[in-house]
């Protein structure tokens, strides 16, 4: 059971409605003047006219007790702010004004421009860089594109190297990497598809529908940060799908990811909201909890048990597994959770950021 939340607090950006908050990797360390150590953690804020970047923390540890300690620290202006991820150097790559990708270098109190490329599409609605080995090795980053195609730009030279022309028919809404080279996308025509950057093929290796709501529509996707054959996706109707990829079929190209069985995918559906569910995401600090954010103006942050064949606890039967966090009446269009401290952070059409321990 998730326990009661503590400590929220919000920031104002003064009225600017946010697409994508992301907080950057790992705690920033410094020297305090009476010689102690002061911690800190940062994250990034998109919204129409560029990217903000937030500090909160300061003496001690940046944990419940610090968070109330927000301030705004550094801002680019960049138009269109579309989506936000930090690949393991701590470079911030930011899609933004339909079909550009920016690399931002980002330190513990500075933002700067450092590279910029466009891609052969219209829009790009959301990005994810591959895991790498190590911080000193280059990763790919995926752009998913609203005209169903995936390009793939080789960081260590701010290129595009590749692309899946036709990964999927409909609009791309959301894309996760699975593995070193398999991703995990999700679409507005309601298919979770699989795609492999190796593969001779402009097409995905596989996808499939949750049978028992074949109109879904869905918004995002997130892949569990250890077992990866558990996906979630979040839908239009308020509902958080989870996906179990251990009884799918076995794509083209082998893959890790699944076994030799002929079947769909489990999958289970919970309603938890009563609009479109934008954002979610498994928090590295407790990966039995799952948070997603709303169109109807809520945040929510609830249990999972993998262990536990019906996955998530049903709300129905223990509606205090639940806490329901206010995003001020208007619409949370992104979320996020730190990979070390139990902080999430989230914002939305209000124009305010919202962070608080979890």
């Amino acid at each position: 059971m998730v326990g009661k939340v503590h400590h929220t607090v919000t920031h104002s950006l003064q009225g600017a409605p946010v697409t994508c908050v992301r907080f950057k990797n790992g705690t920033d360390f410094g020297q305090m003047d009476d010689g102690g150590v002061s911690r800190q953690v940062s994250f990034v804020a998109g919204t129409s006219d560029g990217v903000r970047l937030f500090a909160c923390g300061g003496g001690g540890v940046a944990d419940a007790a610090n968070v109330a300690k927000v301030s705004q620290v550094a801002q680019v202006a960049l138009r269109r702010v579309a989506h936000l991820c930090f690949d393991a150097r701590d470079s911030l790559l930011v899609a933004h004004g339909g079909n550009v990708l920016s690399m931002l270098q980002c330190k513990a109190n500075s933002l700067s421009l450092a590279h910029s490329v466009s891609l052969p599409c219209s829009s790009i609605s959301r990005i994810a860089v591959q895991d790498s080995y190590s911080p000193s090795s280059s990763s790919l980053l995926s752009a998913a594109c609203e005209d169903g195609s995936v390009s793939f730009v080789d960081l260590a030279h701010m290129r595009q190297i590749n692309a899946i022309g036709s990964a999927d028919s409909a609009a791309i809404t959301g894309i996760q990497w699975l593995t070193i080279n398999e991703l995990a996308i999700s679409t507005d025509a309601g298919r979770v598809a699989i795609l492999d950057h190796r593969a001779n093929s402009s097409k995905a290796v596989h996808s499939f529908h949750d049978l028992r709501d074949v109109s879904a529509v869905l918004n995002c996707i997130a892949v569990h940060p250890t077992q990866k054959t558990t996906l979630a996706t979040g839908s239009a109707d308020g509902a958080v799908k989870v996906w179990d990829l251990r009884s799918t079929k076995e794509p083209e190209v082998k893959s890790k990811v699944w076994d030799h069985n002929s079947k769909e995918p489990e999958v289970k559906s919970f309603s938890l909201h009563s609009s479109d569910v934008w954002d979610l995401v498994f928090p590295k600090t407790n990966a039995y909890t799952l948070a997603c954010c709303s169109q109807d103006g809520l945040i929510s942050h609830f249990t999972w048990n993998y262990n536990n064949p019906d996955g998530f606890e049903m709300p129905g039967k223990n509606p205090s597994a639940i806490n329901k966090i206010s995003g001020q009446g208007l619409p949370v269009n992104s979320l996020d959770c730190h990979d070390e401290q139990p902080l999430l952070v989230a914002a939305g059409d209000a124009g305010q950021v919202i962070l608080t321990e979890i």
